[in-house]
């Protein structure tokens, strides 16, 4: 069965509440793994496809430069990819740097960050409906 979105979320929320380093990298990557899946699960089609290679600042920059008819919506966009952006961030130090130090304190804004892109994504999807309706 495959992965979702929510059991990253999850598995990150339990890994963050370890007392190791390497309990807090993990949760850092995949708190932000469960964000990003959120962010290209919403985009969908919209983004068209590289293979793997510079996916992840393809939706970063999808969100950041969103352009639409509605200011309040272009304003969520611009949040969820700062956030989105500040998460990957973290999560680049805590796969590739390893001299450098991970807290619990970091896992915690990246397991915020998802929260709340998770959140602000379902406004926009509220507001889309809205207008649809």
């Amino acid at each position: 069965m495959p992965a979702t979105p929510e059991e990253f979320y999850d598995s990150a929320m339990e890994m963050s509440k370890g007392e190791r380093e390497i309990d807090f990298r993990n949760a850092i990557s995949r708190g932000y793994y469960a964000a990003y899946l959120d962010c290209r699960y919403f985009a969908g089609e919209l983004i068209p496809s590289t293979g793997d290679r510079g996916s992840h600042k393809l939706y970063i920059n999808y969100f950041l430069k969103y352009k639409g008819d509605d200011p309040e919506i272009e304003k969520i966009h611009l949040k969820i990819g700062l956030k989105l952006k500040q998460s990957r961030d973290l999560r680049v130090v805590a796969d590739y740097y390893l001299d450098s130090t991970c807290t619990q304190s970091d896992a915690n804004q990246v397991l915020r960050h998802t929260k709340n892109i998770n959140d602000l994504l379902g406004e926009i999807e509220k507001k889309n409906n809205q207008v649809i309706n």
